[in-house]
Parts: C-alpha cells; sequence; structure tokens
C-alpha cells in the first residue's frame, strides 16, 4: 500500500472516496483532507489518464504519445475491463475509440457519463460520420478528433480536458 509523507513524521494512506483523493491519516483519526492534484516534475497535472481502443497499434502509439508528453496512461483494449477500470478509479480524462466489437464507443461514452459525469472524454475514432460526431457531443464530449489525429491538436485537447479538472483553465 502506498503512503504519502505528511510531515512531522507522519505518513497517511491515500484512500478513493466517490472519485476523490483523500489522505486518511491512520494515527491521529483526524478527518480526511482532500488531497490537492499534485503536479510532477515536468510540469504536467498528476492524473492518470484513460485509453480505449481495440486496435493494439493505435493503443500502443498513443500510450507512446501522451507517455512522452508526460502523462500517466492506463491503456485497454477491452470495454468491459475498461468500465470496471473507470467505476473504481473514476479517471478524470480518458480517450476512447468508436467502433469496438461488442461494445461501441457511444456505449461506453453513455456508461461512462453515469458511473463517471466529471470525467471528460476525448473521442479518437476513424469514423468521419456526422451522426456519430453529433451523438458524441451532445453525450458531452470534449472533443471528436479523427484518426490520424495530429499529435500537437491532440495533446492540445488532453491538455485542455485536464485544466477544465484541475481548475486551471
Amino acid at each position: 500500500m502506498n503512503r504519502v509523507d505528511i510531515g512531522e513524521n507522519r505518513w497517511a494512506v491515500p484512500i478513493r472516496f466517490h472519485c476523490k483523493t483523500y489522505l486518511a491519516d491512520p494515527l491521529h483519526n483526524a478527518a480526511p483532507k482532500r488531497r490537492n492534484c499534485m503536479v510532477a516534475s515536468h510540469g504536467k497535472p498528476h492524473l492518470s489518464i484513460g485509453l480505449l481502443d481495440d486496435d493494439l497499434s493505435v493503443l500502443k502509439a498513443t500510450t507512446r504519445l501522451l507517455r512522452s508528453a508526460g502523462w500517466e496512461v492506463e491503456p485497454f483494449s477491452d470495454p468491459a475491463v475498461f468500465l470496471r477500470y473507470v467505476q473504481r478509479h473514476c479517471p478524470p480524462v480518458v480517450v476512447i475509440d468508436i467502433r469496438m466489437p461488442v461494445i461501441s464507443g457511444l456505449e461506453v461514452q453513455k456508461r461512462l457519463h453515469d458511473v463517471s459525469p466529471t470525467t471528460r472524454v476525448i473521442v479518437l475514432t476513424g469514423s468521419n460520420n456526422p451522426s456519430i460526431h453529433s451523438q458524441v457531443m451532445s453525450v458531452g464530449a470534449s472533443a471528436f478528433l479523427l484518426k490520424p489525429a495530429d499529435d500537437q491538436e491532440f495533446l492540445a485537447e488532453i491538455e485542455s480536458a485536464a485544466a477544465i479538472v484541475t481548475g486551471d483553465s
């Protein structure tokens, strides 16, 4: 279990509660304090981005791009596993594909909104269908990008979504 130094030779254990991280101080039974979003040495907020794509080459390339830009990434190729992760961890930003077997990205987005309504969703898809674009945006997507997306545009959308989540916008 990870511990966090809270000063004066005291440690706390990060716990998740209603999609927020708190520090529980087991020695003093103090009321939990909400942990502010930490900023890593590379200047990026300490956020984990959920990534869902059934195309493993796209998943690997997108994961590599995000990590090279300093982001923590949790990649998934299976929508059901991704949704279980979201229920447990409430990631602040996710990137999803639309066309996937078994569960479509649109259905994933709807379920995601039910379990983690504050999560910012960026859709990265090869489908240039105006109807899908309209549906995705009406359910609350932050951005809709076509594959292959421009790296800088994609990273700018990630930055924008993260800024909204952390209140830096």
